[in-house]
């Protein structure tokens, strides 16, 4: 990739995200990995949530997952309405709410003078290209989109570059007249551990039984237990459980699974996924752009149980047309993918296509090619 000219003060980079989920942090840890791992480049992170009022926090922290998982109809008709960067809804928030709810963030941003800015998030891409058009900053803005469709929040009047995780997305971003020079297809970006994984998997699995990791973050808790009510013993395969955030709630889950004569562990937050992935043949999880990503990464197939309306319904749309992963209403569909090698085996030829390992390795190889331009 070619060096994207960065006129800066600075040979700082900041890389921003927003705590509102999982995956646009994983993303920006990821990118500050690879800087620092392959570049000796050392990027500072951000949450803009962090520099933002408490209205604003609370509504992207709290507010947004409340939405997605107890109203889902709701949030998926905003998530549509505001798939336009021109309506006068999100002109309105980027013009008067924005500017005011983030006050922190814009003085550190002009205290810091960055050469470049990655951003993993549409809050932070947009209040930056605010400040870049005030004429207040003038380095380089990216933007990563983590999900394998963009949005119309993506899109800011000042971004100079996207990096996105599929053609959809890129020919989605060209539809708004985003120049095919402006837009690199590289994938979601991943810690450099599911890149050791990718390189030793995607053979056919021997074990017997199968390990099936389930991972229960990011979904409604209700829905978690619904599903999980309907496994019965099989021969065929070996459960685990994780992603079970607070220990109510894992007492919970043990105590109906023990009233089943059930034996199986259930983890919370766990820091060892590469490991826990190495040994997995089948991973049951919601549709988020970022855990599919680390999957396919280390080569093991998706059964998608659970998905937000909005994005993950794209997201699920991409992953099942790329043949990587199946939608599940049931324990039972789990146990006949298990048993049909062939289906499984032809999933994971498929991942060989569709995963991008790679994809922080790029987009850290851009910027510190962007940083030694600026110089």
């Amino acid at each position: 990739m070619k060096a994207i000219n960065t006129p800066a003060e600075t040979n700082i980079i900041l890389i921003t995200y927003a705590s509102a989920g999982k995956g646009h942090q994983s993303a920006a840890r990821s990118l500050q990995e690879s800087l620092k791992n392959d570049y000796s480049i050392n990027a500072d992170l951000v949450d803009i949530l962090d520099h933002c009022s408490g209205l604003m926090r609370f509504s992207y922290r709290h507010f947004y997952r409340f939405l997605v998982c107890s109203y889902p109809r709701v949030y998926r008709y905003f998530y549509n309405l505001l798939d336009n960067p021109h309506t006068l809804l999100v002109r309105f928030s980027r013009k008067y709410i924005e500017p005011l709810e983030t006050r922190q963030y814009q003085h550190l941003l002009r205290d810091t003078k960055p050469a470049l800015v990655i951003s993993t998030h549409f809050l932070s891409t947009s209040v930056t290209s605010l400040i870049k058009q005030q004429g207040n900053w003038s380095g380089q803005l990216w933007q990563v989109v983590t999900d394998f469709q963009s949005h119309g929040l993506h899109i800011a009047p000042q971004i100079d570059h996207f990096f996105v995780p599929s053609m959809g997305a890129k020919n989605n971003l060209s539809n708004w007249g985003i120049t095919d020079e402006s837009i690199s297809v590289t994938g979601i970006p991943c810690s450099e551990s599911f890149y050791q994984l990718h390189k030793a998997r995607f053979t056919e699995s021997k074990r017997n039984p199968a390990n099936i990791l389930f991972l229960g973050h990011g979904a409604p808790f209700k829905k978690v237990t619904h599903f999980l009510k309907q496994f019965i013993p099989n021969k065929s395969l070996r459960l685990t459980i994780a992603g079970i955030k607070g220990a109510d709630k894992r007492d919970k889950l043990l105590s109906m699974l023990k009233e089943k004569g059930l034996d199986i562990p259930v983890l919370g937050h766990i820091n060892t996924l590469p490991e826990l992935l190495s040994r997995t043949d089948l991973l049951i999880c919601k549709a988020g752009g970022l855990i599919t990503s680390e999957a396919m990464n280390a080569g093991v197939p998706l059964a998608i149980y659970y998905h937000y309306l909005g994005q993950e319904t794209l997201n699920l749309e991409y992953l099942i047309d790329k043949g990587v992963a199946r939608k599940i209403e049931c324990f039972q569909e789990v146990v006949d993918l298990v048993d049909d090698k062939n289906k499984l085996n032809c999933m994971r030829q498929a991942l060989k296509v569709t995963a991008s390992p790679m994809a922080a390795q790029q987009i850290a190889k851009a910027a510190a090619l962007s940083i030694q331009a600026s110089k």
